[in-house]
């Protein structure tokens, strides 16, 4: 199952402000591994298999099945264990990958039409650094970045060759997201506008951002553009997966409110 979280702090308050979402972080429910329930999920610590226990530090979590085509996950034709091993291959990588809030925040801010207000822009012009700087930093490590969200949607993905498990994401968001990188990589003329000039500073932002996440993903070999093409180019669609998409994801139904007992 995927499990939607809703977590504390600024980042997650902004996570769900920009994506009008109920949720801010995404984790895959693994089943019992040695007798303990376990999830899989997109951490500082890299990709890690945790007791689902740990996912009690979240505001709350809901759980969502995975439905498609009249077929339900766990059917003799839907086995859900090319899913659970795409997800523990991704942990079994060791500290190869590593998770920020930033980043998921900053590829929100990079790739969807939202309307800002001036201090937003600050803000998340802030922001769209730090992460920037986070990823190069990772690089520098030989670490690539994976979004919560983008760990979910790639365990379903890389499952079956046919990609009979891949989620369904709104063609709406795919072209949102590729209008609007491409928008970002045009100049703005500058007048003495403050607002202008606020503006542009905001673009640059975002145009170092997705150069540094291109780059990340081109050593991880899913980039679909060339090293030529790296800068203000349009970053792979799973890396900008975010847990509004899985919510409003057909494939996926909900199914209640997780309780730990």
């Amino acid at each position: 199952d995927v499990l939607l979280c809703r977590g504390e702090g600024f980042i997650s308050d902004m996570i769900v402000l920009l994506s009008s979402c109920t949720y801010s972080h995404s984790v895959l429910y693994a089943g019992k591994i040695n007798g303990q329930h376990c999830v899989i999920q997109a951490t500082a610590r890299g990709v890690v298999c945790d007791p689902i226990e740990k996912i009690s530090e979240e505001t709350f979590t809901d759980v969502f099945r995975f439905k498609k085509d009249g077929h339900t996950l766990g059917e003799s034709a839907y086995p859900f264990e090319p899913i659970e091993k795409v997800g523990l291959d991704y942990v079994n990588s060791g500290i190869k990958y590593a998770y920020d809030h930033l980043v998921l925040l900053a590829a929100l801010a990079a790739t969807r039409n939202i309307p800002l207000d001036p201090l937003s822009k600050k803000i998340l012009r802030s922001i769209l650094d730090n992460a920037a700087n986070f990823i190069f930093k990772l690089i520098d490590e030989g670490k690539t970045p994976m979004v919560c969200s983008e760990l979910l949607y790639r365990c379903f993905d890389e499952a079956d060759n046919d990609k009979k498990y891949q989620l369904s994401i709104s063609e709406e968001v795919i072209n949102c997201l590729f209008a609007n990188v491409q928008k970002n990589s045009q100049e703005t003329d500058l007048t003495n506008n403050s607002a202008l000039q606020e503006e542009k500073e905001f673009q640059d932002a975002k145009e170092k951002f997705i150069e540094a996440l291109n780059k990340a993903k081109q050593k991880e070999q899913l980039s679909i553009v060339t090293e030529a093409e790296t800068y203000n180019a349009i970053p792979v669609v799973s890396a900008c997966v975010t847990p509004k998409d899985l919510e409003d994801c057909r494939d996926l139904i909900k199914i209640g409110r997780l309780i730990l007992s």
